[in-house]
């Protein structure tokens, strides 16, 4: 799941979510209630942008971000 969210550039937890069955199915709430409870948008938000910075730290020189560049 991890590689088929960052393949169609999408949120990993909720390429999850998509693709679970919510006939009887608690894990979605849980999923969607435990994001919420762990301010997972806003941590998200500050990983991503720590790495967005990093790589114009580490690779300056590139115009577009190197191929393994934590994204």
């Amino acid at each position: 799941m991890q590689h088929i969210a960052k393949v169609v550039k999408k949120d990993p937890v909720q390429v999850r979510l998509n693709n679970m069955s919510s006939d009887d199915n608690v894990m979605p709430q849980m999923v969607k209630d435990l994001k919420d409870s762990a301010d997972y948008n806003v941590r998200k938000e500050s990983v991503d942008e720590f790495n967005q910075a990093s790589c114009a730290v580490f690779f300056p020189a590139y115009k577009i971000k190197p191929p393994n560049c934590f994204m």
